[in-house]
């Protein structure tokens, strides 16, 4: 997406027009009315603006990928309220309740899609939700369970300076990679982070992109750890 904003790549293109066009097998066009004040341009190409684009792509997602996207937008700065009432101005049929309830759970402090597809399974699951972002000491966990004492960490191989498919966080790549060493400074870093924590007796489950790729596993593993930690109900 011109956006910038994390969507799945789909099989065919869609294109918003005022009347109907040609469609083709990898394009295809809607009549879908637009208000001029939705419009931008970007790279000379006329898009739809942020907040529509987001309205118009969430009721075409499933679950995971629309609670992804609608974090991101929240990070962006776009407005939830903004959203909702555009949302129900479109009032779309299909889809329309998996578009209203990621919009209700946005929450702008996930820092990547995996860590949005990880909370977006912990709903699936009716796991407890945690805080986002939460802050020991010097370091920052991606989610913490306070009552169970338990931390929970996506580990993608962007956080060690690779890419890929459900994104690193980025917490510790770029300058401090640079600056430490490259990823093999990074990692010590990470183990002198996770004796940090537990020294003060905080639990750690760690989870990847095999566990959002195979959700049982992930339910496992994180239900698996909360069961284990103190003050689990």
């Amino acid at each position: 997406m011109l956006h910038a904003l994390p969507v799945p790549i789909p099989r065919r293109v869609q294109l918003s027009r005022l009347t109907s066009g040609s469609q083709t097998r990898l394009i295809e066009v809607r009549v879908n009315p637009v208000d001029v004040n939705q419009i931008v341009v970007l790279e000379g190409i006329k898009v739809t603006s942020p907040v529509r684009s987001v309205v118009d792509v969430l009721p075409m997602l499933h679950d995971l990928d629309a609670l992804a996207l609608a974090d991101a937008a929240l990070r962006a700065g776009i407005d939830r309220e903004e959203l909702l009432t555009l949302h129900e101005v479109q009032g779309r049929q299909v889809g329309v309740h998996t578009a209203r309830v990621a919009l209700e759970r946005a929450d702008a402090r996930a820092e990547s899609p995996a860590e949005s597809r990880s909370r977006g399974l912990m709903y699936r699951f009716s796991l407890p939700i945690p805080e986002l972002q939460f802050e020991i000491g010097p370091y920052r966990a991606d989610f913490c369970w306070r009552e169970q004492r338990l931390l929970g960490e996506f580990d993608g191989k962007g956080k060690y300076g690779g890419k890929g498919k459900y994104g690193g966080k980025g917490k510790y790549e770029g300058e401090l990679a640079q600056a430490a060493g490259g990823p093999e400074a990074v990692a010590q870093y990470e183990r002198q982070r996770e004796q940090y924590l537990r020294d003060r007796g905080w639990a750690l489950v760690r989870w990847g992109g095999a566990e959002l790729r195979q959700p049982y596993k992930f339910f496992t593993r994180v239900r698996g750890a909360l069961d284990g930690a103190s003050g689990w109900r």
